[in-house]
C-alpha cells in the first residue's frame, strides 16, 4: 500500500507516540487489555440439543450451500451449512425422510418468531427410528458432546502485551529520577542535562506537531529530590 507523504508521517508519529512516550504506552496498553478482556469474556458453554423432525419444509440458499429446515409444528428453523460438513447431502437424500438432529443455539431469531438453530449432526432415519445415513460437521467430530469454548488462551496474549506496556511505563517513571539522582551524586561531571532533556522531549512531545522545536525541559534535579 502506498501512502502519501503526509499520511506516512502521521502514521510514523503515531507509532512513535504509542511506543516511546509514557502517555502513548499507557493508552496502547489499555487498548490491548480492553480487547483481551472483551475476547476472553466471549468464552461460553456450547450446549448440544437433540430433535427429531417428522414434518418440515426445506429452504435452500442461492448457491445451495445452506439448508434450512422449518419445523411445521414449532416453526423453529434449523440451519445446516454444507461447507461445515465432512460429506455433502442433497434434497434427494432428505426427501420424505425423518431427521434426527444434533444442534446448538444461535443468538438470533427468525422473522416469523421462531428460533434459529445450528445443525451439527444430521441423521436420516426410517419410521422405526433406525439410522440410515448420518452427516456430521467437523466441529461435531472434534467435540461430540457439549463443551466449553475457551477464548482466554488467545485473550491472555493480548492481556500480556497490554501489561507489558504498562510495566515498561511504570519502570521508566520509577527509575529515571533515581538514575538522575545517582549520576548527580557519583558522577556530577558526566551528568548531561542535554541528553536527559532529549529523552524528556521524546516522552512528552506532541506526535502530531511537525515542528522540531520543543519546550525547555523542567529542572530534573527537582524530580530527583
Amino acid at each position: 500500500m502506498i501512502y502519501k507523504r503526509g499520511t506516512g508521517d502521521a502514521i510514523l508519529r503515531l507509532i512513535a507516540f504509542a511506543i516511546l512516550s509514557n502517555t502513548g504506552r499507557i493508552i496502547t496498553g489499555t487498548i490491548f487489555i480492553i480487547i483481551g478482556l472483551f475476547y476472553g469474556f466471549k468464552s461460553h458453554m456450547v450446549v448440544y440439543h437433540y430433535r427429531d423432525l417428522h414434518a418440515y419444509t426445506i429452504f435452500t440458499s442461492t448457491r445451495s450451500t445452506r439448508y434450512s429446515f422449518q419445523d411445521q409444528y414449532s416453526q423453529n428453523i434449523y440451519q445446516a451449512e454444507l461447507t461445515e460438513f465432512t460429506s455433502y447431502f442433497s434434497t434427494t437424500d432428505l426427501q420424505d425422510a425423518t431427521l434426527s438432529l444434533v444442534y446448538s443455539d444461535i443468538d438470533s431469531s427468525t422473522a416469523n418468531g421462531g428460533n434459529d438453530h445450528h445443525i451439527l449432526r444430521l441423521a436420516i432415519t426410517d419410521q422405526n427410528g433406525n439410522q440410515l445415513k448420518a452427516f456430521e460437521t467437523f466441529q461435531y467430530q472434534q467435540h461430540p458432546k457439549s463443551y466449553f469454548e475457551n477464548d482466554w488462551s488467545d485473550a491472555g496474549i493480548m492481556l500480556g502485551i497490554g501489561g507489558a506496556f504498562w510495566l515498561v511505563t511504570l519502570l521508566l517513571w520509577w527509575s529515571i529520577p533515581k538514575v538522575i539522582a545517582w549520576q548527580e551524586k557519583h558522577h556530577p561531571k558526566e551528568f548531561s542535562e542535554v541528553q536527559i532533556a532529549h529523552f524528556y522531549n521524546q516522552q512528552t512531545r506532541n506526535p502530531w506537531s511537525s515542528s522540531r522545536r520543543s519546550n525547555p525541559p523542567p529542572d530534573f534535579r527537582d524530580l530527583a529530590r
